[in-house]
C-alpha cells in the first residue's frame, strides 16, 4: 500500500525521467503506472504541482544519487531489505532488484549476467555499485591468490561486457554524486585499470572540478584515491597541489578524525607548521568528542601515529579513555593491531594494555592467526610489558603447530616469540622443544632464498633465538654465517635495518666465540666495534633512578662510599651500575693479583622478574653477565622488585636499607673483609677536582720547552700527552689512526666518530687506573707523558671554521622580551616552534685567559643622533658551546636519531656582549658588531660519553617539537654553572650567577638538527653555541642585562663594589662541573678580562 513515505521517492524518480528524458533510466511506462498509484493513493495533492511536471526540481541531478540514496545502497541480507539513507525509506522495486542482483554475485560472471539482463534500466547508481561489487572481489588475502586468478580469468572472458561498463562509468560521472564518482573511480583502480589509461586520467581531470564542494568525508576518500596512485606525472602533482591548498579549509569541515588522519597521509610535510598544528588541535578536539569516536577510529589513529612516528601525550590519553569503553568492539586481531601500535607510545595506559592482552588471551586458541599473534608480540615486546598468559600461552600455541607439520608456524611467529622472550629474560615454557623445533625451522629458511624483507626479520628474530639458547646457534655456524654474508653484501639494502643487523650478526659470531674461550682470564679489554645493547637501560615503562639510589645508599653504607663505583664503564660497550673494590680474602688465590676483588653489581629490571626468580640469566642479560666474567670480574644481579620500596620514607625505610644490607652481606660474603680504600687512578687528586678518571677532557696545548701544539688530556692537576703515548692505542679503530694524537687539533680525532671516541676514552680509563702498570710503574714514559697543568699553555682545542650561536633559554628568551616588548608578547610567534639562531664570527673565538678589547661602533642612546665611540654597556653570557664531530654532507640534513653521532663534546661559553651597539644595529638582520668583536671558551672539552651519567629528562616542550626535532632520550645535563666577577683591586671574584645546563629549552642535539635540516653542511670542529642560560630566579640570571635588569638596579660584588655593566679591568670567569657519587667532571676555568677600547683615530 502506497503511504506518504513514496512521496520523496516518487519525486526523485520524476524528476529525473524529465530531466534525463524517456532514453533515462525507467521507462515512460513504468513512470506512469507510478503517477496512476499515486494518484489512486490520494497522494498527488501533497506535492506541489510543478513537481510533476517536466521541469527539474532539484536543480542538478548531480545531487540527485545524494538526495535519493545518500549512499549507495546496500542490501541488508537479514532483513533482505535495502539500507539507504534515512531521508529515504524505500526505492523503487526494480532499482531494488538490479542492487540486490549484484549484491549476490559471487563472480564476474554472475556480475555481467546482471549487467547485461538490465542495461536498459541502469542509472549511474547502479554503474557505481556494480564497479563497487567487482572490486571487492579482489579484496582478498594473499592465501587466496587463486581466486583472484580466476576473477580475473572471467573479466578477460567478459572483455567486451566490462568495457561496457567502463564506458558507462565515463558517461554517467557527471550525473553521478561526489560519493558514488569517487567510489567508482576507487573501484576501478583496485580492479586495476591502468593509472596511465585514458578512462583513469579523464575521470581524475574530471575530479579537479569537484574539489572545492567536496565535504569531508568525501575529500577524505578523494586523498585515499591519490595515495594509491603511483604514476608520477604532471596531473598527478597538480592534483596533490591541488590537494594541499584546500586542506587548510578541509581542517574546518573534518567532523571524524579519520578525515584528519588521510589528509596528513597525503599531504605529510609539504603542510606548513600552521597548518599542522591546526590539524593536530582538531584531531584533539575530535577525540574529546566523545560520541563521535569508535574503537575503530582509535586503531586507525594509533597505527597512523605510529607509522608517522607523531607522538602526543594528549592524544594518546584520550584514545586510552575511549578504549577503556569500548575496546571489546574491536576483532581479536583488531586489538592485537592495537596493542602494538600503543605500545610504541611514551604515555600509553598499561592498565589497559594489560586488560586488553587478558582479553585476548582468553579466546587464544580459536580466534588468533598468525599474524595477529606476531602484532600481540611485538607490541609487548616494544613496550617491554611482562604477561604471564602470553609467556603460557604463546609457547605452547608455537610449539604445538611446530610439533603439527599440517599446521605449520612461519619464522616470523617463531622470531617474535623469541624476541619477546629475549628482551624480557623470560623463559618459554618446554625451553628444550622450542629450541629444537624452531631450529629446523630456521634451519630451513636459511637453506632458501627469502626475499630481502623476510631475511632482514629472521636474521633479528635468529639472533634474539640464540640468546635464548645462551649464545649457541642451534645448527651449524657456516649455514649462518653464509646467509649472513650474502646479506651484507647486498649493498643496496643500506640504513638502520642493515646496520641493525650486521650489528647483530656481529653478536652472535664475534661475541659467540668469547662465550666459549677458555675461563682462564687475558686481562685484555674486549675491543668490539660495535655497542651492545645495554639491558639495564632505562627503558619507557620503567625508570630505576629510585631502585638505583636505594641499592647505593646500601652499598655505601657497608663498604663505604670510596670502594662504589657508580655507572663505571668497563669497556666498549659494557657498563655496570655499580663496581665494588673488596679487599681480597685470605688464601683467596682465585682473585686478580692487584690485591682486590672486583664484583659487578647490576638491577635486573622487573621485566626480567619470571627467569630471575629461578636463579637463571637469559638473553642480553646473560651476554653482559658472561662478558663481564670474562674481563675477572664476580657479578651480582639485584633484582628491581627487592628495590622498590614504594612511598616508604622515615625509620621504614632505613629497616628495609638494613634487610637489603645484611642480604648483601650474606650473597658477597664479605663479613670478614677488610676494605681499602680505592684510587681509581694512580694520578692523586681530591674529590672536588674537575679532571677525574670519569672525564677524561682532550684540549691543546703547548710548554715553554716544546712550543709545538700538542693534543692532551686533563687528569688531576696534569696533562697527559697523547702524543708521546699513541702506541698505546692499539684498538681495531686508532691502532689503524694513531697519527690523529699527533696533530696540533682536534679536528681529526673529532671526525673519527663515536666508536673511535669510546675507544679513546676506554684505553685512557684502563693506562690511568690504579691496576694497570703501563705508564704507572714506568718512571720514564710518565716523565715524557705527563706534563703539569700549572706549566702548559693552552690553545684553541679545535680549528673551529664556523660558529653559531643559538637562543635556546626559555627564561632568558623571557626576561629580554619583556624588558623591549613586555610581558604579554614576551616571545615570538616562533619561538617555541624552532631554535632560533644566528650565525657568529669564527675568527673572533678565543681561549680562556685571552683578554678582551672594548668595542666601538655607532650607539644611539635615547633620541640623541647616531655616534660612533666605546661600547659603554658591556655584558657577559653565560653559554655552553658543543664541538661537531663527523659532517654531513651538502643537503643531507642530520636526523634526529643519529644527532648524537655527530657531537663531539661540550665548552663553557662566554659570548661577550655591546648591548648599546646591538640595540642600534641589530634590526632588521640581528647581531653584528655587538657580537663578534670576542667569543671565550674553556680550553677542555669534556665528551658527551662522560657527561651521559648525569643525563635528565628534557624539558617539556609545549606545543610538542616539529617529528625532524622530536626525541625521547634524556639529553639534556644537570651542570651546574657559575659567573664570577672579578674587580680590579678584588682578590677573588664574587659570584653574580648559579645556573644550570638543565634550563635550556631547546636540546643539543635539536639545535644540530635544525642548524641541518635545511641541508646545511656540518664540518668536524665547528662550534654551535646554546645561548644564554638563565633560570626562574634573580640569583641564576645569564647576563648582566637581566642582573640589573636593562640597568635600573645595581649588581653588588662585595665591600663597596657595584655593576650594572662591565667596566674596563673586570675579569669575568665561568666554571662549571657535574656532581657524581664521590667524583666531579668538571670543565675548568672560562675566563677574559676587559681591556680599553682602541681609541679611533
Amino acid at each position: 500500500m502506497f503511504t506518504k513515505k513514496l512521496v520523496p521517492l516518487f519525486t526523485a524518480i520524476s524528476t529525473k525521467h524529465s530531466w534525463r528524458g524517456t532514453g533515462g533510466s525507467f521507462p515512460w511506462t513504468y513512470y506512469q503506472g507510478l503517477c496512476k498509484h499515486l494518484q489512486s493513493a490520494n497522494l498527488s495533492g501533497l506535492l506541489p504541482a510543478s513537481q510533476f511536471t517536466s521541469s527539474p526540481c532539484l536543480g542538478s541531478d548531480k545531487k540527485f544519487g545524494q538526495f535519493m540514496f545518500g549512499r549507495p545502497p546496500m542490501p541488508d541480507l537479514a532483513a533482505n531489505e535495502l539500507s539507504i539513507d534515512d531521508r529515504i525509506t524505500n526505492i523503487d522495486p526494480l532499482s531494488k532488484e538490479i542492487l540486490l542482483g549484484f549484491h549476490h554475485a559471487e563472480t564476474p560472471k554472475d556480475l555481467f549476467q546482471v549487467f547485461r539482463e538490465n542495461k536498459s534500466f541502469m542509472n549511474e547508481i547502479h554503474t557505481s555499485r556494480a564497479l563497487q561489487q567487482l572490486a571487492d572481489m579482489w579484496d582478498t588475502e594473499d592465501d587466496t591468490v587463486t581466486m583472484v586468478t580466476n576473477q580475473q580469468n572471467s573479466i578477460i572472458a567478459s572483455e567486451s561486457d566490462f568495457r561496457d561498463l567502463c564506458i558507462r562509468c565515463l558517461r554517467d560521472a557527471r550525473h553521478m554524486d561526489d560519493f558514488l564518482f569517487l567510489r567508482s573511480l576507487q573501484s576501478l583502480l583496485k580492479i586495476g585499470v591502468p593509472e596511465n589509461s585514458a578512462l583513469i586520467h579523464t575521470l581524475l581531470t574530471h575530479s579537479s572540478f569537484r574539489l572545492d564542494q567536496l565535504s569531508a568525508p568525501d575529500f577524505a576518500i578523494y586523498c585515499q584515491i591519490l595515495i594509491s596512485l603511483r604514476l608520477s606525472s604532471e596531473l598527478s602533482h597538480a592534483l596533490n597541489k591541488a590537494v594541499v591548498m584546500i586542506i587548510p579549509e578541509m581542517i574546518a569541515k573534518a567532523d571524524r578524525p579519520w578525515h584528519l588522519l588521510t589528509y596528513l597521509d597525503v599531504a605529510g610535510q609539504k603542510l606548513s607548521e600552521t597548518t599542522r598544528g591546526r590539524l593536530f588541535n582538531k584531531l584533539l578536539a575530535l577525540l574529546k568528542l566523545e560520541p563521535l569516536v569508535t574503537s575503530e577510529d582509535c586503531l586507525r589513529i594509533a597505527m597512523t601515529m605510529r607509522s608517522s612516528n607523531f607522538l602526543s601525550e594528549e592524544i594518546v590519553k584520550e584514545l586510552s579513555e575511549h578504549l577503556q569503553k569500548g575496546f571489546q568492539e574491536l576483532t581479536y586481531s583488531e586489538i592485537c593491531q592495537l596493542i602494538q601500535a600503543l605500545c610504541h607510545f611514551r604515555y600509553v595506559d598499561l592498565k589497559l594494555i594489560e586488560e586488553m592482552t587478558t582479553f585476548v588471551c582468553q579466546h587464544f586458541e580459536e580466534e588468533l592467526d598468525e599474524s595477529a599473534l606476531c602484532n600481540l608480540l611485538d607490541g609487548l615486546t616494544s613496550g617491554r610489558i611482562y604477561h604471564p598468559e602470553v609467556v603460557t600461552l604463546g609457547s605452547r600455541h608455537v610449539i604445538e603447530s611446530l610439533q603439527d607439520s599440517d599446521l605449520g608456524v612461519n619464522v616470523r611467529t617463531v622470531s617474535a616469540l623469541a624476541k619477546y622472550m629475549s628482551e624480557l629474560n623470560l623463559r618459554p615454557v618446554m625451553l628444550q622443544e622450542f629450541v629444537g623445533l624452531a631450529s629446523g625451522v630456521y634451519e630451513d629458511f636459511f637453506s632458501r632464498e627469502p626475499p630481502m624483507k623476510q631475511l632482514v626479520n629472521a636474521l633479528d628474530g635468529f639472533y634474539h633465538f640464540c640468546l635464548l639458547n645462551d649464545l649457541k646457534p642451534p645448527f651449524t655456524k657456516e649455514v649462518f654465517e653464509d646467509r649472513a654474508a650474502e646479506f651484507i653484501k647486498k649493498d643496496s639494502h643500506r640504513g638502520k635495518f642493515f646496520n641493525l643487523v650486521v650489528d647483530r650478526i656481529s653478536v652472535i659470531c664475534s661475541v659467540a666465540g668469547i662465550m666459549q674461550a677458555p675461563t682462564e682470564h687475558s686481562g685484555a679489554p674486549i675491543q668490539l666495534n660495535f655497542d651492545l645493547p645495554d639491558p639495564w637501560h632505562p627503558t619507557q615503562y620503567h625508570i630505576l633512578q629510585s631502585e638505583k639510589r636505594h641499592l647505593y645508599k646500601a652499598l655505601e653504607e657497608l663498604f663505604g662510599s670510596e670502594s662504589v663505583g657508580s655507572n663505571v664503564d668497563i669497556s666498549p660497550g659494557l657498563k655496570a651500575n655499580f663496581i665494588l673494590h673488596l679487599s681480597q680474602r685470605a688464601g683467596d688465590e682465585s682473585q686478580p693479583s692487584d690485591g682486590r676483588r672486583k664484583v659487578a653489581v647490576n638491577i635486573l629490571p622487573t621485566d626480567g622478574q619470571a627467569a630471575n626468580r629461578k636463579g637463571h640469566l637469559i638473553g642480553l642479560y646473560h651476554l653482559k653477565d658472561g662478558l663481564i666474567k670474562h674481563l675477572g670480574y664476580s657479578t651480582l644481579w639485584v633484582d628491581a622488585r627487592d628495590l622498590n620500596f614504594g612511598d616508604v620514607e622515615g625509620e621504614a625505610a632505613s629497616d628495609r636499607i638494613s634487610e637489603l644490607k645484611a642480604e648483601l652481606q650474606r650473597v658477597l660474603s664479605v663479613k670478614a673483609a677488610k676494605l681499602e680504600k680505592i684510587k681509581m687512578s694512580f694520578i692523586p687528586y681530591d674529590k672536588n677536582c674537575d679532571f677525574s678518571i670519569q672525564n677524561l677532557p682532550y684540549g691543546v696545548f703547548s710548554t715553554t720547552e716544546n712550543p709545538k701544539h700538542r693534543i692532551g688530556v686533563a687528569i688531576g692537576d696534569q696533562v697527559l700527552d697523547l702524543s708521546a703515548v699513541t702506541d698505546l692505542f692499539n684498538g681495531p679503530i686508532l691502532s689503524e689512526c694513531q697519527q690523529v694524537f699527533s696533530e696540533s687539533t682536534l679536528n681529526s680525532f673529532m671526525a673519527l666518530g663515536r666508536p673511535a671516541w669510546k675507544e679513546a676514552r676506554s684505553t685512557l680509563q684502563r693506562i690511568l687506573s690504579t691496576s694497570e702498570p703501563t705508564l704507572r710503574d714506568n718512571a720514564d714514559l710518565r716523565k715524557r707523558a705527563f706534563v703539569p697543568q700549572s706549566a702548559a699553555t693552552m690553545h684553541l682545542p679545535a680549528s673551529i671554521g664556523d660558529y653559531t650561536d643559538f637562543y635556546s633559554s626559555i627564561f632568558h628568551a623571557t626576561n629580554v622580551g619583556t624588558m623591549f616588548r613586555g610581558k604579554d608578547n614576551a616571545l615570538q610567534p616562533n619561538w617555541k616552534h624552532l631554535p632560533v639562531a644566528y650565525h657568529g664570527r669564527s675568527s673572533s673565538v678565543v681561549v680562556s685567559g685571552t683578554p678582551i678589547r672594548r668595542p666601538c661602533g655607532q650607539l644611539k642612546p635615547g633620541d640623541e643622533p647616531p655616534s660612533v665611540g666605546a661600547c659603554r654597556l658591556l655584558d657577559f653570557e653565560l653559554e655552553m658551546g658543543f664541538f661537531v664531530g663527523p659532517g654531513n654532507d651538502l643537503g643531507q640534513p642530520i636526523p634526529i636519531d643519529k644527532a648524537n653521532e655527530h657531537i663531539f663534546g661540550m665548552v663553557l661559553m662566554n659570548d661577550w656582549s655591546a648591548r648599546d651597539i646591538q640595540k642600534w644595529e641589530y634590526v632588521p638582520l640581528g647581531p653584528f658588531l655587538g657580537k663578534n668583536f670576542g667569543t671565550t671558551i674553556s680550553p677542555w672539552v669534556v665528551t658527551m660519553d662522560a657527561l651521559e651519567q648525569f643525563a635528565l629528562p628534557n624539558p617539556k616542550q609545549d606545543p610538542p617539537a616539529q617529528s625532524y626535532l622530536y626525541h625521547e632520550d634524556p639529553y639534556t645535563f644537570d651542570i651546574n654553572l657559575f659567573v664570577a666577577i672579578k674587580a680590579e683591586g678584588m682578590k677573588n671574584g664574587a659570584v653574580v650567577t648559579k645556573s644550570n645546563h638543565k634550563n635550556l629549552y631547546w636540546t643539543v642535539k635539536q639545535q644540530l638538527v635544525h642548524h641541518s635540516v635545511s641541508g646545511c653542511n656540518m664540518n668536524p670542529g665547528d662550534l654551535l653555541g646554546s645561548g644564554t642560560i638563565s633560570g626562574q630566579t634573580d640569583d641564576s640570571l645569564g647576563s648582566l642585562l637581566e642582573l640589573c635588569w636593562k640597568g635600573t638596579r645595581e649588581v653588588d660584588l662585595g665591600g663597596d663594589v657595584k655593576r650594572k655593566f662591565l667596566k674596563d679591568g673586570d675579569e669575568v670567569i665561568l666554571s662549571g662541573y657535574c656532581q657524581g657519587d664521590g667524583f666531579r667532571v668538571g670543565f675548568g676555568k672560562c675566563s677574559g678580562k676587559v681591556l680599553p677600547a682602541k681609541p679611533l683615530s
